[in-house]
């Protein structure tokens, strides 16, 4: 099986401040630029009833932010998270929940032609599980 690290999510409170942050700091640049999800989409993600997100590419690596419209700083569903891409979502979530992990959706879905899921680790750690490369990603959240 397939494994390779993807991204990290972040909460951030505003998200264009830390875009700013990460271009200053660390020479980032937008991979595309904040989305807000509304409605059924983020009723879809189950992220929050309402978030915006931006995907900051890094000179090796990215970091995706994620701004909750309507959420305590407190309460943090699914964020913070990290992203492992495998060859196969529905495997690699079966392996993770009979080695004690949990799904969090009940199932995976698709975000254009990317499949995706969150579960956690029986230590309760966010992992997305998703079948794309950083590019497939890219293009999945640019055909929403």
């Amino acid at each position: 099986m397939f494994v390779a690290n993807q991204h990290v999510g972040i909460r951030v409170e505003d998200l264009e401040s830390a875009g700013r942050f990460y271009m200053e700091a660390f020479e980032g640049k937008w991979l595309w630029e904040p989305i807000l999800f509304d409605g059924q989409e983020a009723d879809d993600l189950q992220i929050a009833p309402s978030f915006r997100c931006g995907m900051m590419g890094l000179p090796n690596g990215c970091v995706e932010l994620f701004e909750l419209i309507g959420v305590e700083p407190t309460d943090r569903p699914l964020v913070p998270h990290f992203a492992l891409q495998v060859n196969d979502v529905d495997e690699a979530l079966a392996r993770m929940e009979k080695a004690g992990g949990k799904r969090l959706w009940p199932e995976p879905t698709m975000i254009g032609e990317m499949r995706v899921v969150y579960a956690t680790d029986p230590d309760g750690n966010v992992i997305e599980l998703l079948d794309r490369d950083l590019s497939g990603l890219v293009e999945a959240v640019h055909s929403i």
